[in-house]
């Protein structure tokens, strides 16, 4: 931790529905709250929050390492930890999704907020800071917190109709993993040419329990005649044997591959076979 910083600060105790938050303002502009708030406001403690910051990927966001410094702001009777507007929300937004329920309801009711400031705009609607203040008081209650919550879990059995994929989006796809295959095939070149390393089945262990992605394809373009290895690949997804189905076991290498256990690449041959004969 770094020593103790100084700065001189306005601040303002903002309200989100009965939420009283703190929030300073540098003389750049930048707003920030104070960490240990940030945590209270979803009923975490604050190493919640501090764990949460020092993850890798949020400091690789992190532009200012002096965001974990101590600031004593004039005016304040003690320092604080600084947390951005944007961290907080990343924060409470992680939360969310870890099913905390005020965080859920926080993130909602801000995100409706933020939205029907917009559309009023958009229509010069002029709503007065109480009833704005209203709408969030009611969201943040007890019945706006359940009911959120009742929406979460009808929607968590809801099936969803995605709309279908685009042409371009299968054939984004499709080569996406053509190109894994030809790392896999390039795997098991490699491993046939050294034994195991201990870490990982042999290629002959494998060969024993299934025939791999690649070699599959490869004996349905050539019993289909196909014109393409990625015509042959299609075929075999649409009968059913995509690789992210169950038919497929992902068995250790040097790294992880695809294969098709003998009994289950019979019933996918004796489909392609059936389609043969009725391409004939």
């Amino acid at each position: 931790m770094k020593d103790e910083v100084t700065y001189k600060s306005q601040r303002q105790t903002i309200q989100i529905g009965d939420i009283s938050l703190e929030v300073a303002m540098f003389p750049d502009g930048q707003y920030v709250f104070s960490q240990s708030e940030v945590a209270k406001v979803v009923d975490k403690n604050e190493s919640s929050i501090r764990s949460f910051r020092q993850s890798k990927r949020l400091k690789a966001m992190l532009t200012e390492d002096s965001q974990f410094v101590n600031l004593t702001i004039e005016g304040s009777n003690k320092p604080i930890v600084p947390v951005s507007l944007e961290v907080a929300a990343l924060y409470w937004q992680k939360c969310a999704t870890l099913g905390n329920i005020k965080a859920q309801a926080l993130v909602i009711a801000l995100v409706k907020h933020s939205l029907y400031e917009l559309v009023d705009r958009a229509f010069a609607v002029r709503r007065t800071q109480q009833e704005r203040a209203n709408q969030l008081l009611d969201d943040l209650s007890e019945p706006g917190v359940a009911r959120i919550e009742l929406m979460r879990r009808s929607l968590e059995h809801q099936v969803v109709n995605c709309p279908p994929e685009t042409t371009t989006e299968r054939e984004l796809k499709l080569k996406i993993r053509l190109a894994e295959l030809e790392l896999e095939r390039e795997r098991l070149r490699q491993c046939r040419n050294h034994s195991s390393d201990g870490n990982g089945l042999s290629a002959e262990e494998i060969n024993g329990i299934g025939i791999v992605s690649w070699e599959a394809v490869n004996w349905t373009q050539k019993t289909l005649d196909s014109p393409t290895f990625q015509a042959a690949f299609f075929e075999i997804c649409r009968l059913g044997y995509s690789f992210n189905s169950h038919h497929w076991q992902r068995l250790k290498l040097s790294d992880y591959i695809q294969v098709l256990p003998w009994q289950t690449f019979n019933s996918l041959a004796k489909e392609i076979k059936q389609l043969r004969s009725e391409q004939n």
